[in-house]
C-alpha cells in the first residue's frame, strides 16, 4: 500500500474552471509549503509584433490586485511570512508561492486573489515595460546572455515559440497598450489548460477543499490555440561571432534543437546530459576542457525539454585566445559521444549520482515541489518520481548514444562566439 506521506506519491484532483491540481505531501516534519500555478501564457503566445506582452502580463500580476496596490501586497505577503514569483518560458507562465504551512490558507487566498484580480495600474505598467526594455539592452550588451539569444535565433525560424527570449524589441515594446494586457489576460489565464501543484505537510482532502474554495470563480472558458511548431533549421555557415568589446571573456555556445519531455529519447537523454556537462565535476566538458586543458572559466551542458519540444545546448567560457580551441574541443566532445559508447563505469557513475539527487531534493518543501512540477506540467503520473530510478537504471550505453545522436548530434546545429572577438 502507497505510503499517503510519501513525498514522491501524488494525487491528481480538478479544481472549479477545468484546472488540474497536482498535491505532494511534503516531507516528514516540514513546516513550509510551496504552490505553483502554471497556465498557457509564456511567451511563445506573444502575438506577432507585439513580443514581450506575456512577459509584461506575468510581471504585472505582482503589480497590485484590485483589493491591494504593490507595496500593499507584499507587505501582506511579508506579515504572512510568504513569497511570490512569477516567470515564463515559451511554453508556460509559472506563478509560485512559498511560505509557512501554519498560514498556507491566507496565502493561498492570495494567491488567488493575485491570479483573479490583478489590478492593471497604468502606472505599473510603464514601470514594467521600461524594465523589461533595460532587460533587453542586458541581452544585447552581455556576452552570456547574447550568445543564448543569438543561438536561439540561429536554430529556430521565425514565428517558432522558441525562437524569442520574451524580452521583445524597441518597437514590439513600444506597441503594447495597457488594453493589450487585459486582452492577453482574458485569453491565457483561465481554469482549462492550467495546473496547479502544492506541496503541503497537511491531510490532502482539506488542501483540496481550501483550493476548490478559492478558485470557485475561475473562468473556464477554453484554452488558448496550440502553438505551432515549424519544423527548425539551423542557420547555414560556420559559427556566428558578435564582437562585444569589454566583455572579460568570450562566450561559446554550440545547440541543437532537441526532443520534447514526453519523447522516449527523455531518460537516456537525461543522462546524456549529465555524462557531457550538467553535472560539473564528473562531467566531460569540465574534465577535458577545464581539468586537462586548463582553458575554460566554464562549461557544461544543458537539456531543456518542453511540452512541444526542446533544445540542447553546450557552453564555455574562455579567454579571447583560446576561444578557438575550445570551440574544436567542444565538437569534439559531441562527435566522441555520438561515436564512441561510454564505459559501464563512466555511465554506472553518473546514473547512480542522478539517482542519488532524488532524495537530496525531497529533504525540504521547497525543493519537493520541483517534481510536483514537473509532474503538472507535463502530464506525468503520480507515480512518476516512484518509477524514475528504475527508468534511469535501465538506460544502457548505447540507448544513451542513441539519445545523444538524435537530439543532438545528427540534428542541424549552430554556433555562437561573443564577446571580446580579435
Amino acid at each position: 500500500m502507497a505510503d499517503p506521506r510519501d513525498p514522491r506519491q501524488m494525487s491528481f484532483h480538478e479544481l472549479p474552471g477545468g484546472a488540474r491540481l497536482v498535491v505532494q505531501p511534503a516531507p516528514t516534519g516540514g513546516t513550509s509549503f510551496a504552490a505553483s500555478y502554471l497556465g498557457p501564457a509564456g511567451s511563445g503566445f506573444d502575438p506577432r509584433g507585439q513580443e514581450g506582452l506575456a512577459e509584461i502580463t506575468a510581471e504585472t500580476l505582482l503589480a497590485g490586485t484590485t483589493g491591494s496596490n504593490r507595496p500593499q501586497l507584499f507587505r501582506r505577503l511579508d506579515r504572512l511570512g510568504g513569497a511570490l514569483t512569477v516567470s515564463t518560458d515559451p511554453e508556460v507562465v509559472h506563478l509560485r508561492l512559498t511560505g509557512p504551512a501554519e498560514e498556507s490558507y491566507r496565502l493561498l487566498e492570495l494567491m488567488a486573489e493575485v491570479l483573479q484580480a490583478p489590478r492593471f495600474e497604468p502606472d505599473e505598467f510603464d514601470r514594467i515595460r521600461r524594465e523589461l526594455a533595460e532587460a533587453r539592452l542586458r541581452e544585447h550588451r552581455i556576452a552570456s546572455l547574447r550568445a543564448e539569444a543569438e543561438l536561439r535565433h540561429r536554430l529556430f525560424p521565425v514565428g517558432h515559440p522558441y525562437r524569442e527570449t520574451g524580452t521583445g524589441t524597441d518597437r514590439s515594446l513600444a506597441r503594447i497598450r495597457p488594453a493589450d494586457l487585459h486582452s492577453f489576460y482574458r485569453r491565457h489565464y483561465s481554469g482549462r489548460g492550467a495546473a496547479v501543484a502544492i506541496t503541503h505537510p497537511g491531510p490532502v482532502e482539506p488542501v483540496v477543499r481550501a483550493l476548490s474554495e478559492l478558485f470557485d470563480h475561475w473562468p473556464a472558458q477554453r484554452p488558448p490555440g496550440r502553438l505551432k511548431f515549424p519544423a527548425p533549421r539551423a542557420a547555414p555557415g560556420g559559427p556566428r561571432r558578435i564582437p562585444l568589446p569589454g566583455q572579460s571573456q568570450v562566450e561559446i555556445r554550440i545547440g541543437s534543437a532537441s526532443f520534447p519531455r514526453s519523447s522516449p529519447f527523455y531518460p537516456a537523454g537525461e543522462l546524456a546530459d549529465e555524462l557531457l556537462g550538467a553535472r560539473p565535476v564528473l562531467s566531460r566538458l569540465f574534465q577535458v576542457i577545464r581539468e586537462r586543458e586548463g582553458l575554460v572559466y566554464h562549461a557544461s551542458s544543458h537539456l531543456t525539454a518542453l511540452a512541444g519540444g526542446g533544445y540542447w545546448e553546450l557552453q564555455a567560457g574562455t579567454a579571447p585566445r583560446h576561444a578557438a580551441k575550445v570551440l574544436r574541443l567542444l565538437e569534439s566532445e559531441v562527435e566522441r559521444l555520438a561515436s564512441e559508447l561510454p564505459t559501464e563505469a563512466e555511465l554506472a557513475r553518473i546514473r547512480e549520482s542522478a539517482i542519488g539527487e532524488i532524495p537530496l531534493g525531497l529533504e525540504t518543501a521547497t525543493t519537493a515541489h520541483e517534481w510536483a512540477v514537473e509532474v503538472a506540467r507535463f502530464g506525468l503520473p503520480e507515480t512518476h518520481l516512484i518509477g524514475w530510478p528504475d527508468r534511469i537504471r535501465a538506460v544502457s550505453a548505447a540507448q544513451l548514444r542513441e539519445a545523444w545522436q538524435t537530439g543532438f548530434a545528427q540534428a542541424p546545429r549552430a554556433a555562437v562566439l561573443a564577446g571580446p572577438i580579435p
